[in-house]
């Protein structure tokens, strides 16, 4: 479901954010922009989960990932991978990728979600490009993809 508000105020069980699959030179994952950015501001030890998750699966396509909540976080924290490096172009192989994962996820965890809508923004892909690819989560009850 299309939400034009901020993924920050959702209320959803999930929160996710898009991201891709460059680490750093201490080897946590590059999140310098957008909602990834956002997500670091608040929640600090993303960087080094994310970049520990692409090391330990020894290759850069993770899809989506979920993260256990840490003590005080108010919902659980999620990464949807839209592109390899940090200044590619998103990609929509990967997004359709992703979009499986969560989908999967929301599913047998029974939850809802709420995402940044994937592959805009620093991803340089146009929404009209995108929007047929994820018709699955536009469509879907518990999943909010939001635009502002």
């Amino acid at each position: 479901m299309l939400v034009h508000d901020d993924l920050f105020e959702s209320t959803a069980d999930l929160l996710v954010v898009t991201t891709n699959a460059s680490l750093d030179r201490s080897g946590d994952a590059v999140m310098g922009r957008g909602a990834a950015k956002e997500a670091v501001r608040r929640w600090p030890w993303l960087r080094r989960g994310l970049g520990n998750h692409i090391r330990g699966l020894g290759g850069k396509l993770y899809g989506f990932l979920a993260f256990e909540t840490r003590e005080g976080d108010s919902a659980q924290l999620g990464c949807f991978q839209v592109k390899m490096e940090f200044h590619e172009r998103a990609r929509l192989d990967i997004i359709r990728i992703s979009m499986k994962g969560l989908l999967d996820y929301v599913e047998e965890a029974g939850i809802s979600a709420a995402l940044n809508f994937p592959g805009i923004g620093a991803g340089r892909l146009s929404r009209e490009e995108v929007a047929p690819v994820i018709a699955e989560l536009l469509e879907h009850e518990r999943i909010f993809v939001h635009e502002k």
